[in-house]
C-alpha cells in the first residue's frame, strides 16, 4: 500500500524521471531494512503488536509492507520532499558526504516502544548500503530509517574535495533543539 500511496503521489505532482524512480528506490530500501529488523528482532513484533491497529497478512504468511512501516505519514512526506527538492533543484540524483552521518546515541521512543539509537532499520541500512557513519555526538536518534533510506537511494559517499563547483549552502535544524551545528546541505557543479 506505500507504494501506491507514493505512486499516487507522484501521479498528482507529475513527479517525472529520474526523481519518480529515486523515490521508489528510497521507499524500496526502507521497507526491506524494517521487514529485516523485524526478521532479527522478534521483540519489535512483540511491540509493534502491543498498540491498537490492524496488519493484513499475505498469502504466505508475511506482514505485508504496511506492517513495517508505522509512520508511514511521516515517511512518505520525508520521501516526496526529498524527491521534490531535487527535482525543484534540477539536481542529480546523488549525494557526496563531506563527513560521516552522525547518527546519535541513546534511546528513542516510537511505535514499537523504548529502543536504542540506531533503530534497527536504520542499523540495516548503513550496514547493507555502506554509509560512513559515526555513533553521537548527542543522545537522540539524529539519523531516522527514512533519512537513512534517503542516502541509501542517493548512493551517499564520503568524499575529500566537496567545494568543488559549489552552487549553494542550506542548513536545517528540524525541529529539535540540540546543541550541535544544523545540517548543512550544499550543491555543486561535480
Amino acid at each position: 500500500r506505500a507504494s501506491q500511496l507514493l505512486g499516487d503521489i507522484f501521479n498528482d505532482l507529475e513527479m517525472k524521471e529520474p526523481y519518480r524512480s529515486f523515490g521508489f528506490l528510497a521507499l524500496q530500501i526502507l521497507i526491506d531494512a524494517e521487514k529485516k529488523a523485524h526478521r532479527e528482532n522478534p521483540s519489535l513484533i512483540k511491540l509493534a503488536h502491543s498498540h491498537h491497529h490492524h496488519h493484513r497478512e499475505g498469502d504466505d504468511g508475511v506482514h505485508q509492507e504496511d506492517a513495517f512501516l508505522h509512520e508511514a505519514q511521516d515517511m512518505l512526506i520525508d520521501v516526496t520532499g526529498a524527491a521534490m527538492g531535487l527535482r525543484l533543484l534540477n539536481a542529480k540524483v546523488e549525494a557526496c558526504l563531506i563527513a560521516p552521518v552522525s547518527l546519535g546515541d541513546g534511546h528513542v521512543v516510537f511505535s514499537h516502544g523504548n529502543i536504542a539509537v540506531p533503530a534497527p532499520a536504520t542499523a540495516n541500512i548503513v550496514k547493507d548500503h555502506g554509509l560512513a557513519c559515526v555513533m553521537g555526538p548527542v543522545n537522540t536518534e539524529l539519523c531516522t530509517p527514512t533519512g537513512a533510506a534517503i542516502l541509501a537511494a542517493l548512493k551517499a559517499k564520503l568524499v575529500n574535495n566537496h567545494y568543488s563547483g559549489l552552487i549553494s549552502i542550506g542548513t536545517s535544524r528540524g525541529s529539535k533543539s540540540l546543541p550541535i551545528p544544523p545540517l548543512k546541505l550544499f550543491t555543486n557543479n561535480c
